[in-house]
């Protein structure tokens, strides 16, 4: 259970931080600029929930699959297992579904945004579930 809480503890750390960066700092407004139909003020509830359900998708894949041979190639081939589908929505759905102007700058930005966010979230998964040789 110690695990989970510093899987948990670490996703929410990196995704809080990254996301403020990347909102508030990097593209302030730019996604809403470019959106048409977007929220102005975001559920927090809802990307609260989201985040605890990906920290225990996170939890189970690597508690399951995670075996510390190659640290840093396993972790990046797991995160971007979970990531895949979060990275694809992100990145092509919601282009597809809401008006963007223009998609390219959109997708790209969202493409960034979600890759590292994913490899850092890997990275960070290296040390949460580091594995002591004896």
């Amino acid at each position: 259970m110690k695990q989970f809480f510093k899987t948990l503890l670490a996703y929410l750390l990196i995704t809080f931080t990254w996301a403020t960066l990347y909102n508030e700092i990097l593209f302030d407004n730019t996604l809403n600029q470019m959106a048409v139909g977007w929220r102005g003020t975001p559920l927090f509830q809802f990307g609260f929930l989201t985040m605890v359900i990906q920290s225990i998708a996170i939890y189970v894949l690597y508690s399951k699959f995670y075996e510390g041979k190659n640290p840093l190639k396993e972790s990046f081939t797991l995160i971007f297992l979970v990531g895949v589908f979060d990275i694809c929505y992100a990145s092509f759905i919601e282009p597809a579904t809401f008006e963007v102007n223009p998609v390219w700058k959109f997708v790209l930005i969202k493409l960034l945004y979600s890759v590292v966010h994913f490899a850092l979230v890997g990275l960070a998964m290296t040390f949460v579930f580091k594995i002591n040789k004896k």
